[in-house]
């Protein structure tokens, strides 16, 4: 009786140990998403991370680690990704249970990534591969998984892109965004062995020093240098148009003439017949190209005349064989040409799945301009000024090797976003942080123009050179060049890094396989001794 009352008291004592380690998970992951904009504490990640890994050493089954990854799952995209609420309730008109409900579903999907991660991890332990080099391997693999999953993906809240202002962010123009989460996750695994007691303080504390010091030396390398000869002068229109607003057909005339108007400003202070670019955000033209023909065909004269480059967010419509075809789009007019329609659409924002079902049930479902088609995967950049400008609309800008494909023989490259959607929240800081490494990535400048913000200028080694105030009308003015050379990861991309996590995992599996052969061997020899 009292041993049964000593195992019930056992029980009782583990599902509290249990609960606990639940809780510090759920935890950590909240601390995640404040190293990242507009927070910027970046030490808080890798905090994060070993705690993350220091709580999983602490598990005792492959339930309760599945349980403890889920958890901080939980809390890091509850947390980074809680602009998902602002999207669905203020902007879809959702209510506000359902709002949380949906939201909450697409946290808890999420989460499932970081519970399979720990799952692996606890189930397969690496053998005679260091703990941290394996668990870094783990996390970059299915940050590489998220690019792609489901053909949309959802790139984002990558460790490195907390790091861009960092002295490693010199790893970067050589192995990427992914490259630069490894090498985080590595120290943040060195720290966690740490406070296992498992490595020794001073070879940790070596190696992590290491590790930043050659990220800094790194980061003074000149991968690309400006072409003095290319500079242009920029100016970014941020019309600050309420999103509540800015599909009523009635107030059409009265946008494109404030988007005109603030245009015509810059014109009256530019000196005559200097060349220079005037770029307007996502959808800045708030219906179809052949609605607002009229008015697109005057301003293309009139940039003309002043010998501009005009890019503007435009929609359009195609039709073929009596079916009509919706683009969301940016087209080059004045002293410039071409048009780009949108690879990567957003689900439900700007195409809806399972449509016929789901516009149905609510307001979030029939969105304006949700019914879009993915352009082309082979489409020409833009021409402007003699500029070829590599252009991306609004999420495109997070997909590392969408960017990467389209944009080697580039000069500049351009995001047109409207960000509206996350109103106040966290998204358009940490939307504008993940445009900034694709500058240092590819070694070329960016630019970015938003409905509301963050509208801003980055430099080719990802460093804010202008940015404007958000939720307000204004235009940013600057200047932009064409780099010459390239990083080591436009030419290579994601393939050498995902190639080293696949190869330790594989190196780890073999010699688990081998040893697990040998202890069988030496099983049937013994066996045959005894026999």
């Amino acid at each position: 009786m009292a041993a049964l009352a000593h195992g019930k008291w056992n029980d009782k004592m583990n599902t509290i140990a249990n609960c606990l380690l639940y809780i510090l998970a759920l935890a950590c992951g909240a601390l995640y998403p404040l190293a990242f904009a507009p927070v910027n504490v970046w030490p808080l990640l890798i905090v994060s991370i070993a705690g993350f890994l220091w709580l999983l050493e602490l598990t005792q089954n492959p339930k309760s680690a599945f349980l403890l990854g889920w958890c901080y799952g939980v809390g890091l995209f509850g947390v980074g990704v809680s602009w998902i609420f602002v999207s669905i309730y203020e902007y879809g008109y959702m209510p506000f249970v359902v709002s949380v409900i949906m939201t909450a579903g697409f946290v808890l999907f999420l989460a499932l990534f970081f519970a399979f991660l720990a799952w692996v991890y606890f189930n397969w332990p690496p053998y005679k591969v260091p703990k941290a080099l394996y668990f870094a391997a783990l996390w970059v693999l299915l940050e590489w998984v998220r690019i792609w999953i489901f053909s949309v993906g959802f790139p984002w809240l990558f460790a490195g892109y907390a790091f861009i202002d960092t002295a490693i962010s010199g790893y970067a123009p050589i192995v990427g965004a992914l490259g630069l989460s490894f090498i985080v996750v590595l120290c943040a695994g060195i720290l966690a062995a740490c406070l296992s007691r498992k490595q020794a303080w001073l070879k940790s504390v070596l190696l992590i020093v290491s590790i930043w010091f050659l990220g800094s030396v790194l980061s003074m390398v000149q991968w690309v240098r400006p072409d003095v000869s290319r500079w242009i002068d920029v100016h970014l229109v941020q019309g600050n148009i309420p999103q509540e607003e800015k599909w009523i057909p009635e107030n059409r005339p009265k946008i494109l003439q404030h988007y005109e108007t603030l245009s015509r400003n810059i014109w009256q202070q530019q000196p005559e017949s200097t060349q220079h670019l005037l770029i307007w955000p996502e959808a800045a033209v708030p219906s179809f190209w052949h609605e607002s023909w009229e008015f697109i065909e005057q301003f293309n004269d009139q940039a003309k005349e002043q010998n501009a480059g005009w890019i503007a967010g435009v929609p359009w419509v195609e039709v073929q064989g009596g079916e009509a075809t919706l683009f969301n789009g940016i087209i080059a007019q004045g002293v410039g040409s071409g048009a780009y329609a949108k690879q990567k659409l957003v689900p439900f924002g700007e195409f809806v799945p399972f449509s016929g079902f789901l516009r149905k049930l609510g307001p979030f479902f029939n969105l304006p301009m949700s019914s879009f088609t993915k352009g082309d995967e082979n489409q020409e950049f833009l021409l402007a000024q003699g500029y070829r400008i590599a252009p991306f609309i609004c999420y495109e800008i997070v997909y590392p090797e969408l960017v990467r494909e389209y944009s080697k023989d580039v000069d500049i490259l351009l995001t047109v976003s409207n960000d509206g959607w996350f109103g106040g929240s966290f998204g358009p800081d940490q939307h504008f942080e993940m445009a900034r490494m694709r500058a240092l990535e590819m070694g070329k400048m960016l630019v970015r123009a938003t409905n509301n913000g963050v509208t801003g200028i980055a430099d080719h080694v990802g460093k804010t050179v202008e940015v404007l105030p958000k939720f307000e009308q204004a235009v940013l003015s600057g200047q932009v060049t064409a780099m010459i050379g390239k990083t080591p990861y436009s030419i290579m991309g994601l393939l050498p890094v995902v190639g080293l996590c696949a190869s330790i995992l594989v190196l780890s599996f073999v010699l688990t396989v081998k040893k697990t052969f040998s202890k069988y061997i030496a099983v049937k020899i013994q066996l045959r001794q005894t026999v």
